[in-house]
């Protein structure tokens, strides 16, 4: 790639590159009980008829359900066409860095390195499916190019109004930490002027947000979009705040990335007088995504929140040690075992996936999967059970984190039921699903003897207390109302 301008070559070009490891990881990966799989059950369900937020317990803003349904429904209709969501999402992230270095005067070659660099760094996200964090992420991150080329738009105050608007509806608590942060960048660097600019780009927002609700009035959804994505952020906020076993390497290392970009960045910025400005405006929306990692404190969201002061890190590299680097072979030679070494790992998870199981018929929803020989002895089964208590006319919930693997299967839904976690079930929600539990007739009830940490411990113990064990499919105990 030469150093000059972006153009639909160079596009076509990284596209492909990028795409071959992402294609080799995402659709290898191992069918596993996880945020792939819970996400895809709702993109299911909304593909069997259900309405979003009355069928679903989604506790997100829409926009990543509604493209992700298109992708399933009208590509594949099976998780496949979720797994070519999630490259296409993860590529639109790697292309959108690329994108803001060049902008941060960057050129091509060194650009494609740092992006590679950044590839490594996201790696985790690539396994856990298509995510609505990284689709914001991804837009979050095109707000910022977006502000830094915002001389080239005619009409720049109501595409920023449109990127808030998409991040808000993307994931409520990024999209509100963008909209903050720009605010903040807009009142330092525009001054006068970002008033006009701030006014514009909101009510633009609100014009779009009004649309949005409205829509949801018309379809019956609004109740309960509240409910789940604002009202009940309280409870998952208090009851999923955790910090990951052998948490300290994480935080050791996100504190010094976070704490030299900074730092390097006061340096650089008294060194180097013309990048002050872009240096402000990185910091401030790191800032502000730093604070994405809460409430569940792991390596994934630790990877996720960091990620902008990764980035302000090889800037400040850049402008100290590497742009003095002349000779091309030695960042050729980089890029190369860089990228040999991403996808050597693609080519691992190719060869870990011929050692699992790999679902071949064509009509099941898991279409394309490999999955371990025991976790689909499990999916067989259980399928197997539900499908016979139905023919005796008796109805089955399934209370636990591995519960959408079966309902999903059989493309059943349960609402509330199906992802019974923490923070999943709307204002006052625990005190709510037990009520529904207590209304329920002939249904049996299944619940894994390992109780996963999202899940609601109150509903567990009343079970336990209120129904009658009547027995156990491998690692699933049955009960049943006395």
């Amino acid at each position: 790639m030469k150093d000059n301008k972006i153009n639909l070559l160079n596009i076509l070009i990284i596209f492909v590159l990028l795409c071959i490891p992402l294609s080799l990881i995402s659709i290898n990966s191992e069918l596993i009980i996880g945020d792939e799989l819970w996400n895809f059950q709702n993109i299911s369900k909304l593909i069997n008829g259900a309405t979003m937020y009355v069928n679903c317990n989604i506790i997100v803003t829409p926009i990543f359900y509604l493209i992700g349904y298109c992708f399933v429904k009208y590509i594949t209709g099976t998780i496949l066409g979720f797994r070519i969501y999630n490259i296409i999402i993860l590529f639109s992230l790697l292309l959108s860095c690329f994108v803001l270095f060049k902008t941060l005067k960057i050129n091509i070659t060194r650009s494609f390195l740092y992006t590679l660099i950044v590839f490594l760094f996201v790696m985790p996200y690539v396994n856990v499916g298509a995510n609505y964090n990284v689709l914001a992420e991804t837009i979050y991150i095109i707000g910022i190019i977006l502000f830094f080329n915002k001389d080239r738009f005619k009409f720049y105050n109501f595409y920023q109004g449109l990127v808030i608007f998409s991040c808000v509806f993307t994931k409520q608590n990024i999209g509100l930490y963008y909209l903050i942060g720009l605010i903040i960048i807009e009142i330092i660097i525009d001054k006068k002027e970002s008033i006009h600019y701030i006014i514009k780009e909101i009510m633009f927002f609100l014009c779009l947000t009004l649309i949005a609700v409205l829509i949801m009035f018309n379809t019956g959804c609004y109740s309960g979009f509240l409910n789940y994505t604002i009202f009940g952020m309280r409870e998952f906020t208090i009851e999923n705040t955790s910090i990951e076993q052998s948490i300290e390497v994480i935080i050791i290392g996100y504190l010094i990335i976070a704490l030299c970009s900074y730092i390097l960045g006061f340096f650089i910025s008294r060194k180097i007088k013309n990048i002050s400005n872009n240096i402000v405006v990185l910091s401030i929306f790191s800032i502000f995504l730093n604070f994405s990692i809460f409430p569940i404190f792991n390596l994934y969201h630790a990877s996720f929140a960091i990620l902008l002061n990764l980035i302000i890190f090889i800037f400040f590299l850049e402008k100290l040690l590497i742009c003095n680097i002349k000779n091309n072979i030695i960042l050729n030679v980089i890029i190369l075992l860089l990228y040999i070494t991403i996808n050597s790992y693609g080519i691992i998870c190719v060869y870990k996936s011929c050692k699992n199981f790999r679902i071949v018929d064509k009509e099941s929803i898991y279409y394309s999967s490999n999955i371990s020989l025991n976790l689909y002895k499990q999916l067989e089964d259980v399928t197997d059970y539900i499908k016979q208590k139905e023919e005796e006319g008796i109805g089955i919930i399934c209370i636990t984190a591995d519960g959408p693997l079966y309902m999903t299967y059989l493309k059943k839904n349960n609402g509330d039921f199906d992802l019974c976690f923490n923070g999943n079930l709307g204002y006052n929600g625990k005190k709510n699903i037990i009520n529904k539990i207590q209304t329920l007739e002939n249904t049996q009830i299944l619940m894994n003897k390992n109780i996963y940490w999202q899940e609601v411990d109150e509903l567990r113990f009343f079970v336990i207390e209120n129904f009658k064990k009547v027995g156990n499919i491998n690692d699933l105990m049955i009960y049943e109302s006395i």
